[in-house]
């Protein structure tokens, strides 16, 4: 997972770039204040509250203790994820496809005819949940990295889900984190607090949440005991509008113009993720942004992976084997604009993608 960077905090003029850009990340993740107060809540006693969260048309009253403590008290949850580890993922085609990116959701009704399958990938930490509508068809997919208010996004992303409906019973699926006590790793524990905060999220919603899968924590974990390392078993989650179904996945694109949409995504408010998907007009839209923090963007493209990994993940030894580099289109993209309202927002418009009818995505 990219380890957040606060596009308020500047470094500029500092003597030590990469430490400056140390204080910025940890600051910017666990240390905003919203999220202290509601990560030292999730595993505090006094908090546990009662939650609308269904398993197997049992009602789960309290927030589990951990994820090892839903497993057990739940273990049919634990066997459908044993059945994803036997499938394996599966491979999504490019044709039809919507891709939500880190710290984005995206909403597609059952009326749409276009999108045939959407999801995201490249999840350590993160969690990747897909919502299902079925009075409606309608889906949502979101990104969560933990650095946002979750609460605050499942609630809008929810009420757009479900419309006017009558029908307030959703069916979750997710895949992210990797947890184990065999060892000590960055992000086991990040994975544990970011699987518990979604769970209690669902607490203070007026729905209900119908616990289909959770193929997270130490149910997406591999140890790989030659090496001492461990990382998550799946990355990627998708869901098959057509065949009407939620699985691992391997996703060879990510869409339009996903690096732009990082950048945008970074300089977003804290407090909010990404609406992605236009589903009236079957589009995906960029909007203009400032590139003013400070950070020395040309100094970052010419760290060495280890760097990077260090600096950048919040799960150095689990990143997919493509982290470094998408990390310095990232670093290269806002280097090279320093100015985006000029040389990528022309007259400060938005730039927008549309999906037209044969499935591909185009610049409108």
């Amino acid at each position: 997972m990219k380890r957040p960077m606060s596009m308020t905090c500047a470094v500029r003029g500092s003597e030590d770039p990469l430490g400056a850009q140390r204080k910025v990340a940890s600051a910017s993740l666990y240390g905003h204040p919203l999220c202290v107060s509601l990560l030292q809540d999730t595993c505090n006693p006094a908090f546990l509250s009662e939650m609308v969260l269904i398993i197997d048309n049992t009602k789960i009253k309290y927030c589990p203790r951990s994820t090892n403590n839903l497993f057990q008290d739940h273990p049919e949850l634990a066997c459908r994820a044993q059945t994803w580890h036997s499938e394996g993922p599966k491979r999504v085609p490019d044709v039809g496809m919507l891709y939500v990116a880190q710290r984005e959701f995206a909403v597609v009704p059952g009326s749409d005819e276009r999108v045939k399958t959407v999801g995201s990938d490249d999840a350590t930490t993160c969690h990747i949940i897909v919502f299902l509508h079925k009075a409606s068809g309608g889906v949502a997919v979101s990104h969560f990295d933990g650095s946002r208010n979750e609460e605050h996004s499942i609630a809008k992303f929810t009420q757009k889900l479900i419309g006017e409906s009558e029908s307030k019973s959703i069916d979750v699926y997710a895949i992210g984190g990797f947890f184990t006590k065999k060892l000590s790793a960055k992000g086991l524990e990040e994975s544990q607090k970011l699987s518990l905060k979604l769970l209690k999220s669902f607490i203070n919603l007026d729905y209900t949440f119908n616990l289909v899968q959770w193929c997270c924590c130490e149910m997406n974990t591999i140890f790989l005991e030659q090496t001492s390392v461990v990382r998550p078993l799946f990355n990627g989650l998708c869901y098959d509008r057509v065949t009407k179904t939620a699985h691992p996945a391997l996703f060879d694109s990510h869409g339009p113009i996903v690096t732009l949409r990082a950048a945008a995504a970074w300089a977003s408010p804290l407090s909010c993720m990404l609406d992605l998907y236009n589903f009236k007009h079957h589009s995906i839209t960029i909007q203009p942004f400032l590139n003013n923090s400070g950070h020395h963007w040309d100094f970052y493209k010419t760290l060495t992976d280890d760097v990077i990994l260090q600096h950048f993940s919040t799960s150095p030894s689990a990143e997919p084997p493509l982290f470094c580099t998408q990390m310095r289109y990232l670093f290269n993209l806002l280097a090279d604009n320093p100015q985006p309202m000029k040389t990528l927002f022309i007259d400060g418009k938005p730039i927008v993608y549309m999906l037209h009818q044969d499935g591909h995505w185009r610049l409108q």
